[in-house]
C-alpha cells in the first residue's frame, strides 16, 4: 500500500508541475510531492496497535492530505516567492506531524 501511496502522490506531485505557470513550480511540485506522500501513506498504509489511534490518524491523514492539495492547487495557479511557499507548507506539515505524534503517544 506504500508504493501505491508515493505512486499516487507523484502524479500529483507531477500534475501540480505541469499545471504551473510559476517560476517556481519546481518547489511546487517536490514540496507537493513530499507533502502528499507523507499525508496519503498515513492515511492508507498506516497501521497501529490499538485502532481508534488507526482510524483517528487516518481520518486526521485524509483530512491534512485534501487541505494540502488544496493548498498546492492554488499556489499553482498564483506567482509566490520561495518563501511564501515554503513557511506556510512547512508550518502544515510540523502542524500535521504534532497532531499525529499526540494522537499515537496518548494511546500508550
Amino acid at each position: 500500500m506504500t508504493l501505491i501511496s508515493v505512486c499516487i502522490s507523484a502524479l500529483f506531485a507531477y500534475a501540480l508541475y505541469s499545471i504551473s505557470n510559476s517560476e517556481n513550480k519546481l518547489l511546487l511540485s517536490v514540496g507537493g510531492g513530499v507533502f502528499l506522500t507523507i499525508t496519503l501513506i498515513a492515511t492508507i498504509a498506516a497501521q497501529f496497535s490499538d485502532s481508534r489511534t488507526t482510524t483517528n490518524i487516518k481520518a486526521l491523514s485524509g483530512i491534512f492530505f485534501t487541505i494540502g492539495l488544496i493548498s498546492h492547487l492554488v499556489y499553482a495557479f498564483i506567482s509566490f516567492s520561495p518563501a511564501a511557499y515554503i513557511i506556510p507548507a512547512g508550518l502544515l506539515v510540523l502542524v500535521y506531524m504534532s497532531i499525529v505524534y499526540s494522537i499515537s503517544k496518548s494511546s500508550e
